[in-house]
């Protein structure tokens, strides 16, 4: 792939989150209540607003390669597994945890998330990793790297509900103090 392709295929893709997770609503997308668009609409509208040119099969690709399977297509239909700040029912099933789940943040946020625990902020839910490698992963995007281990299945226990989205992300709505531990602690 050339590096224009490449910058537009990237372009097309932040436009998808965005309007997947948080305005296709506002940009006059219908979404239904479990977040799902038809990708005609989505193509359309990227086509019209952002003059991108793109077609439902590079959506289709875009879709396919993505290696953190951000999205699901459906009968023509396209919607995020997760990160909605706009309400949306995912249909998700409540799971029972494994005993430790992870959260990947950055080293400044460290000190704020100690104090007040995981809050979903502007999301739906937190989003927690079953593995160390995705958790150091995703606290690199933020800055330097730091991994909380979650005592997930304590929550539980203690009556908070868990899912797991579509692409293995577990969803919590809110992770207190008490179930936080570093992971040099254990």
């Amino acid at each position: 792939m050339n590096d224009d392709k490449k910058r537009n295929t990237i372009r097309i893709s932040k436009m998808m989150a965005y309007l997947l997770r948080h305005g296709a609503v506002k940009e006059g997308i219908t979404m239904d209540n479990h977040g799902w668009i038809a990708i005609h609409d989505m193509v359309e509208f990227i086509n019209s607003k952002f003059k991108l040119m793109t077609t439902i099969d590079e959506v289709k690709y875009i879709v396919a390669s993505d290696n953190k399977q951000r999205y699901t297509i459906k009968n023509g239909m396209i919607r995020a597994n997760q990160g909605h700040s706009i309400p949306v029912d995912l249909q998700l099933a409540s799971r029972e945890p494994p005993d430790i789940l992870y959260h990947g943040t950055a080293q400044h946020f460290l000190e704020s998330i100690m104090e007040t625990g995981l809050l979903s902020m502007n999301r739906h839910h937190v989003h927690l990793s079953k593995d160390l490698e995705t958790a150091l992963a995703v606290g690199r995007r933020h800055g330097s790297p730091v991994v909380i281990g979650i005592h997930a299945n304590k929550m539980a226990r203690q009556g908070f509900t868990f899912h797991l989205s579509d692409n293995g992300v577990w969803l919590v709505n809110t992770v207190p103090v008490r179930f936080l531990f570093l992971l040099d602690d254990e």
